[in-house]
């Protein structure tokens, strides 16, 4: 995917099929190749061999991508003009998500990220500072590494946790209550889940916790999945989910 010129969206006279892109200079049509369907990078793969008013060519390019795949291209374009990026440093500096979904990170259920499946397993209504508690949490063929921790409602306060290597399935932690005489009051699990082991980088991290961890716990409350590229191509997409936010007792 090239910007050496900087990319930009024209939608100059000549095609009404949507955004265009514009290329180096010159202006001979150029064969871009079958009208197979392309992605994002391919498409701009497909307009950097094409002459900056050769709009034959770019709108041939154009018409290999589907409406969503325009609309991906046409979102970085824009943040590759607001920001005058002209080089690839820019745009994974300022304009890490675009970058990410033109990449194929398109949505909050894409393939190659870790997710939980459902909600946790295992978790009592109550428990006794400091005992044991044995839960499972359900996730899929992208996670390699499972960490949980217990967080108060309505504070920050985080009583400890604990992290295992797990592949698709349910992986089993055991954690503690705190400690023996120590806080009481009524706490939630929080979730990360990493594509490698033990989370080394480059991984894509993903995070389960409440949107707002100072606000009291409401009835049907679920968490907010934020991924991250770790180590990669900067970028952090935030993503509702349907997995309840449970909470219990610590006596």
């Amino acid at each position: 995917m090239g910007f050496d010129s900087g990319p930009r969206l024209d939608s100059g006279p000549g095609s009404d099929s949507g955004p265009r892109l514009d290329s180096g200079p010159g202006d001979a049509t150029v064969d871009v190749g079958p009208a197979t369907e392309l992605d994002c990078p391919g498409i701009f793969d497909c307009v950097d061999v094409c002459d900056a008013s050769d709009d034959p060519c770019i709108d041939a390019c154009l018409d290999r991508g589907s409406a969503e795949t325009l609309g991906v291209v046409a979102d970085l374009v824009e943040c590759a003009q607001e920001n005058g990026c002209t080089d690839e440093t820019c745009l994974e500096t300022q304009c890490g998500p675009e970058v990410a979904r033109c990449a194929g990170f398109s949505t909050c259920e894409e393939v190659g990220v870790p997710q939980m499946t459902g909600p946790i397993t295992g978790l009592g209504a109550s428990y006794t500072a400091g005992d044991p508690m044995t839960i499972g949490v359900p996730v899929d063929a992208d996670t390699v590494r499972v960490s949980a921790g217990i967080y108060e409602v309505g504070s920050n306060l985080y009583l400890g946790g604990a992290a295992e290597d797990g592949a698709a399935g349910t992986v089993t932690l055991e954690l503690f209550a705190g400690v023996r005489d120590g806080a009481t009051g009524t706490f939630y699990i929080a979730v990360e889940l990493c594509s490698t082991s033990i989370c080394t980088v480059p991984t894509i991290r993903t995070t389960y916790q409440r949107l707002d961890r100072m606000a009291p716990h409401s009835a049907g409350e679920t968490y907010t999945h934020m991924r991250e590229n770790v180590g990669g191509t900067p970028f952090t997409e935030t993503c509702t989910t349907s997995i309840p936010v449970q909470t219990f007792e610590i006596d």
